[in-house]
């Protein structure tokens, strides 16, 4: 029977091409996926921030872990609903005019459904349109100023305020689903945005 040793093995690194030149990444902490079952080791990876406005704000600092969670969340629940829009052509069916086959919609997506509404019934029609923009079409806070009619210039009142409004409804949406609790939600963070 041969006797295990208890040292640690170390591996050489790996040899990775560089990133390009425009490439927008940030270091993230996540679980290693080749530890072991009964080892909570983790490790550092880069993340890419480029078409990710959450992934920017939480990367700066600007949100916390729970609005961070909250707002993938919010993008799931919207995924969930969107599934059954894409669909893709069946070639080795019967061509038939006019014809759509509906599956009819899952427990799955009545609860998105369902959680998306109700979102929209706490946060208001204007807000939840405003992190609609933020975090399904990933709109970055600029263009939203822009398409709002505001001042679109990065260091402006108008986009620091839409990114306090963002923080908000990232607030209020964490307290709603249980990644925080109601006594750190903020008090301004839903004001009038455009």
């Amino acid at each position: 029977m041969t006797r295990r040793s208890s040292r640690p093995v170390t591996l050489a690194p790996v040899n990775l091409p560089p990133l390009p030149d425009d490439a927008v990444t940030a270091p993230v902490e996540v679980d290693d996926p080749c530890s072991r079952p009964a080892q909570e080791d983790r490790i550092i990876v880069m993340r890419a921030l480029r078409d990710d406005p959450l992934a920017m704000m939480h990367a700066r600092g600007q949100i916390d872990d729970a609005q961070y969670r909250a707002g993938r969340e919010f993008q799931r629940f919207h995924e969930v609903t969107a599934v059954g829009e894409v669909r893709s052509i069946d070639l080795s069916r019967q061509r038939v005019d006019a014809s759509v086959r509906r599956h009819g919609v899952t427990d799955r997506q009545m609860i998105a459904i369902y959680q998306l509404k109700r979102l929209a019934a706490v946060l208001g029609d204007r807000i939840f349109s405003l992190v609609e923009a933020f975090l399904v079409r990933r709109h970055t806070l600029t263009q939203i100023a822009a398409a709002c009619g505001l001042n679109a210039s990065p260091d402006s009142r108008d986009v620091r305020r839409l990114g306090k409004e963002i923080r908000g409804a990232l607030d209020v949406i964490a307290v709603d689903q249980g990644y925080a609790n109601a006594a750190r939600q903020r008090k301004d963070g839903l004001k009038k945005a455009c």
